[in-house]
């Protein structure tokens, strides 16, 4: 089988009446001329100003339609965790001890306690496993970028803000 041609570059290089008459011989115009066609203005009849119009309609609606979906999903998720909380009073507890465990640890990090450091670690691990992970990941961040974790400590003073930036950002 042949490789298949970049035809993009071909319509590019045709004037616009030897465009038009390639169109009118080849009725179908693929999706890739659609914004050349658009940005040089070349007169189509209507049907297929129509077409490239509602295509590109239709490609902005797809686009919408995913974002919605995402934050429907992410609100799902909020849902769910509200309900937890309502349902299991126990939840909202360990939600706080983890948090008052993790502020610990970062304290302790950023006074350089390393017996505490390794207290609140092993606690971490036996409590939450699920969280040390994140911590080992933290841990190994840290030891190659230390001035981006100064810088990043003086925009959020909440050591959980701080891992949930680290996180989103760097892994």
């Amino acid at each position: 089988m042949g490789k298949r041609k970049d035809s993009l570059k071909e319509y590019q290089g045709l004037t616009p009446e030897k465009l038009h008459t390639h169109i009118r011989k080849n009725i179908s115009i693929p999706k890739y001329m659609d914004l050349f066609l658009f940005e040089n203005n070349i007169s189509l009849s209507k049907l297929v100003q129509n077409a490239i119009n509602s295509r590109i309609q239709e490609s902005q609606v797809q686009t919408i339609r995913k974002d919605v979906e995402q934050n429907i999903k992410e609100e799902n998720i909020r849902k769910k965790i509200n309900e937890k909380q309502k349902e299991d009073p126990k939840f909202k507890q360990e939600l706080q001890r983890a948090r008052l465990i993790l502020t610990q640890y970062f304290n302790a990090l950023d006074i350089n306690d390393l017996i505490d450091l390794d207290q609140k670690k092993q606690l971490i691990l036996t409590d939450f496993p699920e969280m040390y992970v994140d911590v080992v990941r933290f841990e190994t961040w840290y030891k190659k970028n230390i001035d981006s974790y100064q810088q990043i400590k003086t925009q959020y003073e909440n050591p959980i803000e701080r891992l949930i930036v680290i996180k989103n950002k760097y892994f």
